[in-house]
């Protein structure tokens, strides 16, 4: 299975994909800046991913991939990354 790339590169994709369109996540009911996006990078591998977008701009996104089991248990490899003008202190 796949392991998490470095989730600051998958912010960066991703925001090129959802400008291009390439990509159309689906927003969520409770929070309305939150989205999500299952997607399948191999053909046995499920990635999720929930970003945080305001207009067209990605803030900041959390992606959960599928790992090895652990003890014949389902595990997700977690990565997230914050957009620079985001972080920090006050970051709006």
């Amino acid at each position: 299975m796949p392991a998490i790339t470095d989730p600051q590169l998958g912010l960066t994709s991703f925001q090129k994909a959802l400008l291009s369109g390439t990509i159309k996540p689906k927003r969520c009911r409770v929070r309305r800046e939150l989205y999500f996006l299952r997607d399948k990078p191999t053909p046995d591998t499920i990635r999720l991913t929930y970003a945080m977008i305001v207009g067209r701009q990605v803030k900041a996104m959390a992606t959960y991939i599928e790992a090895e089991p652990n003890e014949g248990k389902r595990c997700f490899g977690v990565g997230y990354a914050v957009a620079l003008p985001f972080r920090g202190p006050g970051a709006s």
